[in-house]
């Protein structure tokens, strides 16, 4: 048995208001994962907010007066939890029946998985869910972790910016971090992986795999060790 936590972007999930759930790309990622679990493997999913995250919180930015950051925060955690609650049902008949969400986070006790995939939402305001995805993965017992995003590799700057920016397909956590240019999660940024998860990562030994989400035979080939398009991020990359 192999276990793999996935970090799903909301980017993926959630993409407009004709798709708040997409259910197209669900059935996709489902039938590839599906090839793995008929190999032994298992996974933990850890899921983003997305298109639908942005419509309730902008909805209770215009309407309420006493919608602070604080508590648009909180509607941005149960809008991830309820996309995972929608993802759980979609693929009832591989996923655990019970989404891990909120306090389950508190504990540090190993997580008995009855199926081959467990569903896992968000906790609490103050991070991102790359930390919830550390937390899920030391619990589940892997150092194995993969971000499936709308990015497909971490650059040696912003590429959106800069058009001689390169991919970086392997490299350390301090290499990331010099890359990165900062050390500290700020709510609302956007990181490839965001700096709270990544230090935590480092001190767990744990290896982070970045890549572009929706190319899924990409995705394959990476977990079976064939060459692929993405970043690494672990430790000493000669271990890779």
């Amino acid at each position: 048995m192999k276990r793999i936590v996935i970090k799903l972007g909301g980017s993926l999930i959630s993409i407009s208001d004709d798709k708040q759930v997409n259910y197209e790309y669900l059935d996709k990622l489902k039938t590839t994962l599906q090839e793995f679990i008929n190999e032994g493997y298992e996974f933990a999913v850890v899921v983003g907010g997305g298109h639908l995250c942005r419509v309730r919180q902008d909805w209770a930015r215009k309407n309420s007066k006493l919608a602070t950051n604080r508590e648009l925060d909180w509607i941005g955690v149960a809008t991830i939890n309820l996309n995972a609650e929608m993802i759980r049902a979609h693929w009832a008949d591989i996923a655990c029946d019970k989404v891990v969400r909120y306090d389950d986070y508190k504990s540090t006790e190993q997580i008995e998985m009855e199926k081959p995939i467990l569903i896992c939402a968000a906790e609490e305001p103050g991070h991102s869910s790359d930390v919830d995805a550390v937390k899920i993965a030391k619990r589940i017992g892997t150092n194995i972790l993969y971000r499936l995003t709308n990015v497909d590799a971490i650059y040696t700057s912003d590429p959106k910016s800069n058009p001689d920016a390169q991919p970086i397909h392997k490299l350390t956590w301090d290499k990331y971090f010099e890359v990165l240019g900062i050390n500290e999660f700020t709510p609302g940024g956007h990181y490839p992986v965001d700096p709270v998860a990544s230090k935590m990562s480092n001190e767990a030994d744990l290896i982070f795999y970045l890549m572009d989400g929706e190319n899924l035979e990409n995705f394959s080939r990476s977990l079976r060790g064939e060459d692929f398009k993405g970043s690494i991020i672990t430790n000493t990359v000669s271990e890779i």
